[in-house]
Protein backbone atom coordinates (compact mmCIF):
# COMPACT_ATOMS: atom_id res chain seq x y z
CA UNK A 1 0.00 0.00 0.00
CA UNK A 2 1.58 3.51 -0.48
CA UNK A 3 1.72 6.55 1.90
CA UNK A 4 -0.83 8.20 0.05
CA UNK A 5 -3.33 4.86 0.18
CA UNK A 6 -2.88 4.67 3.73
CA UNK A 7 -3.57 8.10 4.55
CA UNK A 8 -6.77 8.00 2.15
CA UNK A 9 -8.01 4.91 4.26
CA UNK A 10 -7.48 6.32 8.12
CA UNK A 11 -9.07 9.56 6.89
CA UNK A 12 -12.37 6.86 5.59
CA UNK A 13 -12.13 5.32 8.97
CA UNK A 14 -12.31 8.20 10.88
CA UNK A 15 -15.21 9.48 8.31
CA UNK A 16 -17.06 6.00 8.82
CA UNK A 17 -16.70 7.08 12.95
CA UNK A 18 -18.19 10.31 12.51
CA UNK A 19 -20.60 9.24 10.95
CA UNK A 20 -21.53 6.40 13.01
CA UNK A 21 -22.20 8.81 16.20
CA UNK A 22 -24.85 10.90 14.43
CA UNK A 23 -24.10 14.32 15.82
CA UNK A 24 -21.97 16.02 12.55
CA UNK A 25 -23.77 16.37 8.77
CA UNK A 26 -22.07 14.95 5.82
CA UNK A 27 -20.22 18.05 5.01
CA UNK A 28 -19.04 18.55 8.42
CA UNK A 29 -17.46 14.98 8.44
CA UNK A 30 -16.05 15.73 4.58
CA UNK A 31 -14.49 18.76 5.67
CA UNK A 32 -13.02 16.83 8.94
CA UNK A 33 -11.32 14.30 6.96
CA UNK A 34 -10.15 17.17 4.15
CA UNK A 35 -12.21 17.27 1.72
CA UNK A 36 -13.43 20.47 0.42
CA UNK A 37 -16.37 19.01 -2.18
CA UNK A 38 -18.81 17.08 -0.26
CA UNK A 39 -19.14 15.23 -3.68
CA UNK A 40 -15.63 14.04 -4.13
CA UNK A 41 -15.91 13.04 -0.16
CA UNK A 42 -18.72 10.77 -1.04
CA UNK A 43 -17.78 9.39 -4.48
CA UNK A 44 -14.28 8.63 -2.05
CA UNK A 45 -16.55 6.60 1.09
CA UNK A 46 -18.47 4.55 -1.35
CA UNK A 47 -15.21 3.36 -3.20
CA UNK A 48 -13.93 2.34 0.19
CA UNK A 49 -17.33 0.97 1.92
CA UNK A 50 -19.78 0.24 -1.06
CA UNK A 51 -22.07 2.75 0.96
CA UNK A 52 -23.05 6.23 0.49
CA UNK A 53 -22.18 8.50 3.45
CA UNK A 54 -25.97 8.98 3.68
CA UNK A 55 -26.32 5.58 4.06
CA UNK A 56 -24.11 5.16 6.61
CA UNK A 57 -25.36 7.60 8.66
CA UNK A 58 -28.41 6.37 9.01
CA UNK A 59 -27.13 2.98 10.49
CA UNK A 60 -26.45 0.66 7.11
CA UNK A 61 -23.46 -1.67 7.40
CA UNK A 62 -20.63 -1.28 4.37
CA UNK A 63 -20.89 -4.31 2.31
CA UNK A 64 -16.67 -4.05 1.54
CA UNK A 65 -15.04 -3.00 4.71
Amino acid sequence: MTVFGYLTDKRMELAEQLLRQGSITIGEVAHKVGYSDPGRFAAAFKRRFGIMPSECLSGKKSVLA
